[in-house]
């Protein structure tokens, strides 16, 4: 799943995270991840791409067709103006199974940004 987050100014925080995955593969014991990837430059991300940072979760399945959820949650902020996509996606670090996110009617695959205000910096006291 890609989405085209469009410009985002210098410094503009956001938070990135998605609903509940539903990890699943039909083999026992695969090792399931779904990472982040994304592109600063407009272009379409790819799974050569960057991994956005802390954008990975990994789910051991503990048995055939035995699926785990999981949900991805980070933050973002730029240091420079970036015109931003990112890129769900799927893979199997460990095991013969196919790797999957599952999704339905009831309960959807989405990918949520919310944009917060801008990072100040360090402007606080420190004790």
């Amino acid at each position: 799943m890609r989405l085209a987050v469009g410009t985002v100014p210098q410094d503009q925080i956001l938070m990135i995270k998605t609903a509940l995955l539903d990890l699943y593969s039909p083999t026992a014991n695969d090792i399931v991840n779904a990472r982040i990837r994304y592109t600063t430059d407009g272009s379409v991300p790819t799974t050569a791409s960057s991994v956005l940072p802390g954008s990975v979760i990994q789910r051991r399945l503990t048995g055939a067709g035995i699926d785990e959820m999981a949900v991805i949650s980070t933050h973002y902020t730029p240091g420079v103006g970036e015109n931003l996509t990112i890129l769900l996606t799927v893979g199997r670090s460990s095991g013969s199974g196919n790797a999957q996110i599952l999704g339905s009617a009831t309960q959807p695959i989405k990918i949520i940004v919310v944009a917060g205000g801008t990072d100040p910096g360090d402007t606080g006291v420190d004790y």
